[in-house]
């Protein structure tokens, strides 16, 4: 049985993981037809099973991926339906057959607690994806911008990961605008003062100081101004 769970608050890597996985598995076992792809708040246990046990087409494998089936509606009561789907899901988990490859990508941290989680630790291969930090970090922004086709300075590294707050997202943009700008030469800090909107980084910092000194009318109007400039709630989240 070969089942995984991708969970962790690194969404850019396990999203990146789950391409790859993608990519490969179109190579070898060729085509679409043999992979499907479920939201868990959408889906059923017995929708999961059975796409995961169908014969493949004019293969030898089947991919089946469910997004966040784990954390779906984790605040009711065990009682409500999602949760009995879990449980269900639990329960057929040892049935699935080895032509399917089976993978459960989280975006949240699933509760540990819970039954299908249980039953997935002991069956399943679990990766987290922790959060890009220190020299891992400044070396993977080095590579992002040789595999686009540049350079960059390690003090304008060190600049543009302070900047971006550990959004991989947002760093990877602004290398593509920083690499296109710079051309055949280093990318120096000057270049990311000029071209990155530093504005957004001083709020998030200050709405993050607001929060954690607890000030409420500072946090709330920081918010607010982030929100006028266009931000999207999900990224403030994200980099707070």
């Amino acid at each position: 049985m070969a089942v995984f769970l991708f969970f962790g608050a690194d969404a850019y890597s396990r999203l990146e993981k789950i391409k790859f996985w993608q990519r490969e598995f179109d190579k070898k076992y060729g085509g679409d037809l043999n992979i499907n792809i479920f939201e868990g708040a959408r889906t059923t246990a017995n929708e999961i099973f059975a796409a995961a046990t169908s014969v493949p087409f004019l293969s030898e494998k089947r991919l089946t991926i469910v997004k966040d089936f784990l954390s779906a509606n984790n605040d009711e009561s065990e009682d409500e339906p999602v949760n009995k789907e879990k449980r269900l899901m639990a329960e057929l988990l040892p049935k699935i057959p080895d032509i399917c490859t089976l993978v459960f990508s989280e975006s949240e941290n699933p509760d540990k607690r819970s039954v299908l989680y249980k039953k997935l630790a002991k069956t399943a291969q679990l990766t987290e994806f922790l959060p890009m930090v220190g020299t891992k970090l400044l070396n993977w922004i080095e590579k992002i911008v040789r595999k686009k086709g540049g350079s960059i300075e390690r003090n304008a590294v060190n600049y543009l990961a302070e900047l971006a707050n550990g959004d991989l997202f947002r760093i990877e943009n602004e290398i593509a605008k920083l690499v296109g700008f710079a051309q055949n030469r280093a990318i120096t800090k000057a270049d990311i003062e000029l071209l990155t909107n530093t504005q957004l980084a001083t709020s998030i910092f200050k709405l993050t100081d607001g929060i954690g000194q607890k000030n409420k009318k500072l946090s709330i109007k920081t918010l607010h101004d982030l929100i006028d400039s266009g931000e999207e709630l999900f990224g403030i989240l994200h980099m707070i």
